[in-house]
């Protein structure tokens, strides 16, 4: 995520609300034994109406749009898509992990996060389709 601000304003779910969404790919994770038991998919907010106002009074429109992220879906069936798949929905978006790194002698940190799903709906009620890559 490139800006977390309107996550922790507004909640996971309703930012999300507010976005536009494409899968541009998907990588299969494959279990020890060597099904696959997740993949990660990468997505792309095409539109972002989400909004903050800074301390200065500025305001930020679409904080995250046309910053692509990587979640992970823990869903077997890997979508097949071929390309950009717009008007993609993520089903129980959570954070389960949150860090940050800063440098020696630094006042500023990078912000690392895992967004997890537990499964991403097609538009036109296409239902991924089960094809490793």
């Amino acid at each position: 995520m490139n800006n977390l601000i309107t996550f922790l304003n507004s909640g996971v779910k309703n930012t999300f609300a507010g976005m536009t969404l494409a899968l541009l790919n998907c990588q299969s994770i494959k279990n020890d034994g060597g099904e696959v038991s997740s993949y990660r998919a990468e997505v792309l907010p095409l539109t972002d109406s989400n909004r903050y106002i800074k301390r200065d009074g500025e305001i930020v429109d679409g904080p995250n749009a046309l910053h692509s992220f990587n979640v992970i879906v823990n869903s077997s069936e890997v979508p097949s898509n071929k390309g950009m798949v717009q008007g993609i929905k993520l089903i129980n978006p959570h954070f389960v992990s949150a860090f940050a790194i800063s440098q020696p002698n630094s006042t500023f940190a990078t912000i690392r996060t895992t967004l997890v799903c537990d499964n991403i709906v097609l538009p036109n009620t296409q239902q991924p389709k089960r094809g490793d890559r």
